[in-house]
């Protein structure tokens, strides 16, 4: 079972949470790929044959991945064993909530983000805790998961700002170094010769972060419940 007494520090929930991304990397970053690779394959196949654009799909499986992370993430912490089918029918049963309430929380950080950084690194940090909110059984917060996650947060709101600024961090050191590569590819008239290699190292980097991110909402969450005891 999680220590939800341990105190709670960006440097201390950064941790926890990489060591227990790391632990189940292969079930939770595996899985992010799958179906990040899955959902182009067909979106490509269908833009291919209509000409039309599905971006919007991304829009829509991303929040449902997020939750599903969550759960097999909350799986391996507590020591159960993670089961597929029972946590995809738990986001099913909380498509709406989780859908519309993620895309409003991006929407609000963004907006953020766009007039001052600071107000965008707030928002984010005190919706953190949202996602597993909504998709754990035993909260089930549903169409109050935001200002749950809000009164849950906002008391540690500079901590998790932290954790936010940590977790940016990280992503641009991860990618860095690809991009970088890639840049070099690209002027070098490579990136044709590998798109698939190109694609497939970005659309994994991009799985290994939001497997990642789930992880840390929900390393997150307990900490913060664990201070109410």
């Amino acid at each position: 079972m999680p220590d939800d007494r341990e105190r709670l520090d960006a440097g201390g929930v950064i941790t926890a949470a990489i060591t227990l991304w790391w632990q189940n990397f292969t079930l939770l970053t595996g899985l992010s790929f799958l179906i990040s690779l899955g959902l182009a394959s067909v979106t490509g196949l269908l833009e291919a044959i209509t000409g039309a654009s599905f971006v919007f799909a991304d829009l829509l499986i991303g929040p449902l991945v997020s939750g599903l992370i969550v759960l097999l993430a909350q799986d391996a912490l507590i020591g159960r064993q993670p089961a597929l089918r029972p946590n995809l029918q738990r986001v099913v049963a909380v498509f709406w909530p989780l859908l519309l309430l993620s895309i409003a929380g991006s929407l609000l950080a963004l907006g953020g983000m766009m007039l001052f950084v600071v107000p965008g690194l707030y928002v984010t940090a005190v919706l953190l805790p949202m996602v597993p909110l909504i998709v754990l059984p035993e909260e089930d917060k549903g169409w109050d998961a935001m200002s749950a996650s809000w009164e849950l947060a906002r008391p540690h709101v500079w901590t998790l700002v932290w954790v936010v600024v940590a977790l940016i961090a990280i992503s641009l050191l991860a990618s860095g170094p690809l991009l970088v590569v890639t840049g070099a590819m690209t002027g070098g008239g490579l990136t044709g010769s590998f798109p698939i290699l190109v694609g497939g190292l970005l659309m994994f980097l991009g799985a290994a972060a939001g497997a990642l991110s789930a992880t840390i909402a929900l390393t997150v969450y307990h900490r913060l419940r664990g201070l109410e005891r």
